[in-house]
């Protein structure tokens, strides 16, 4: 045992005595270091990134949103324009308006006319020229041809050498 009278030594159970304690001492605060303010920074540079980019695809979106609707106003009054030009392509393609720039023209109706039968190569009819004046009023209905008027058709002959053709 010891040499101490009164005093024992602590032991573990039945085994070797325990350690001799160390004194105790206060341990000086842990002073932030680099690494724990650069977290909080990092995390503080990539929300303000994220806030700007944010900013930034809203105003591309509202830019694009104000070209949309220049265009769409645009393309309403191109569509009223083409329309307006269809009507007057149809009143200027008229029957009624084609026959009295003819007759301003002085161009008179033939009441013999001549047609071509795609099918057979054949003009039906026989040519004649319109007798002179203003024709006769309101005659708007074209005779129909008979048959025994037709004639073949003959392609006129051409002189020189073909183009675009082979050899």
């Amino acid at each position: 045992m010891s040499s101490v009278i009164g005093r024992r030594e602590p032991t573990r159970g039945n085994s070797a005595p325990l350690p001799a304690r160390t004194k105790l001492a206060v341990v000086p605060e842990r002073s932030p270091t680099r690494r724990s303010r650069a977290f909080p920074a990092t995390v503080m540079a990539l929300m303000a990134a994220g806030l700007v980019g944010l900013l930034l695809v809203n105003i591309a979106m509202q830019n694009t949103a104000f070209e949309l609707a220049q265009l769409t106003a645009r393309a309403d009054h191109l569509h009223v324009r083409q329309q307006k030009l269809q009507l007057e392509v149809d009143r200027l393609g008229s029957p009624e308006h084609l026959a009295q720039v003819a007759q301003a023209q002085g161009m008179v109706p033939n009441l013999n006319p001549v047609f071509l039968d795609l099918a057979t190569g054949k003009v039906v009819g026989t040519p004649t020229p319109a007798p002179p004046g203003p024709g006769p009023a309101g005659s708007t209905l074209v005779p129909e041809p008979t048959p025994q008027q037709s004639k073949p058709l003959t392609p006129p002959r051409r002189s020189g050498p073909v183009r675009g053709g082979q050899g």
